[in-house]
């Protein structure tokens, strides 16, 4: 894992710092807040976007929400054939 960026309280630099840690974010700072959201084509999807009051708080709650490949169970394979009932 990397150390978490150094936050220095320009806007610039830390969304410089937020869009390097976290690419395929978009990080904007509006209404005295920062948001990050993702989407297509400009449309955020479903609940991508996060709101924090720091940059520092966004980060840490973007670098929550990713998981590792290898802490994903994969989806339970259907061993059996047909609907399962006893025959």
């Amino acid at each position: 894992m990397t150390a978490a960026p150094e936050f220095t309280g320009d806007v610039a630099e830390d969304q410089a710092a937020l869009r390097a840690a976290h690419p395929g974010w978009r990080i904007a700072r509006a209404t005295g807040k920062w948001w990050a959201s993702r989407g297509l084509n400009g449309e955020v999807l479903g609940s991508s976007a996060v709101q924090a009051v720091t940059a520092a708080e966004l980060h840490a709650k973007l670098t929550a929400q990713m998981t590792p490949r290898s802490r994903v169970k994969p989806a339970p394979r259907d061993r059996g054939q047909g609907d399962g009932a006893a025959g």
